[in-house]
């Protein structure tokens, strides 16, 4: 079974963020591990439009992330 979260905050991506990841069972799977973080890349398409992971969502996924105590995060 497949778990699927989506949230949605317009004034505050963190709280989004924390929203969604909140309800997974993250926990196990971070403490005291190297975690790699690594946000979206861009590409130019023919159109000229590309995407980028924004910096606020960067750092509301580090902070959710740290919040299990990691022993490294590397943001890749």
């Amino acid at each position: 079974m497949s778990t699927v979260a989506i949230s949605r905050d317009v004034e505050f991506i963190g709280q989004a963020i924390f929203d969604a990841l909140g309800v997974l069972d993250l926990g196990d799977l971070f403490t005291g591990k190297l975690v790699a973080i690594k946000p979206n890349d861009t590409a130019a398409t023919p159109d000229n439009i590309s995407g980028v992971t924004h910096a606020d969502t960067l750092q509301a996924v580090i902070r959710f992330v740290k919040q299990f105590n990691p022993r490294h995060i590397v943001v890749s």
